[in-house]
């Protein structure tokens, strides 16, 4: 198949560490979550068929790819990288909706409880899609082709534990019993606007 083919191409990482901590597996878990999340925003909103834009959704969706972002557990939560994901969401693109956001997020989730080989084919998709992009063609030697690397050497349930907390963060309700992450919990007055 063609991802068994680019696969192949990829150049070997030859110096992906194989003894991370476990903050550093969590912090390149979270960079991975938030590509995910641009990824799938991109896949639903062209049903899966790349624009000349897409490139660009991408990486201006992920804080990991528009502006660097390492994240630093324990401060950097899953819920965290969601929030501000979903934030980014309803701000930059061209299409902004909550809902699509929430959707986005649980299919996120899917994609990371359905473990490795799952999370492989999206990013050899994303892949695909940077490598057409006269700019962010870059973005596949200092993100993609690495986390590629190392997600095959990661185990299965390393990443489907991430799929089963944010699965958890996606049901969870705060003190005042409304969702975790709610509008209220974005600091983007969204309530206030949709009353206007």
């Amino acid at each position: 198949s063609d991802e068994s083919h680019l696969l192949a191409e990829l150049p070997r990482q030859t110096n992906i560490p194989t003894n991370l901590s476990a903050e550093q597996k969590q912090s390149a878990l979270l960079c991975l979550l938030d590509i995910l999340f641009a990824y799938v925003y991109d896949h639903r909103t062209t049903d899966g068929d790349p624009t000349v834009e897409s490139s660009w959704t991408v990486m201006i969706l992920s804080p990991t790819m528009s502006w660097l972002e390492c994240y630093n557990p324990p401060y950097d939560t899953i819920a965290d990288v969601i929030c501000w994901s979903i934030r980014r969401s309803l701000i930059y693109p061209y299409l902004r909706s909550y809902d699509l956001a929430k959707h986005i997020a649980e299919d996120v989730c899917e994609i990371m409880k359905r473990g490795r080989r799952t999370v492989i084919r999206c990013l050899l998709q994303l892949h695909k899609i940077m490598e057409q992009s006269e700019s962010h063609y870059l973005f596949n030697k200092l993100y993609i082709d690495p986390l590629i690397g190392w997600i095959q050497q990661c185990e299965e349930d390393e990443v489907q534990q991430i799929g089963d907390a944010l699965e958890q963060l996606l049901t969870a309700k705060d003190s005042n019993s409304s969702d975790v992450l709610g509008k209220q919990h974005l600091d983007l007055d969204l309530e206030d606007i949709e009353k206007r």
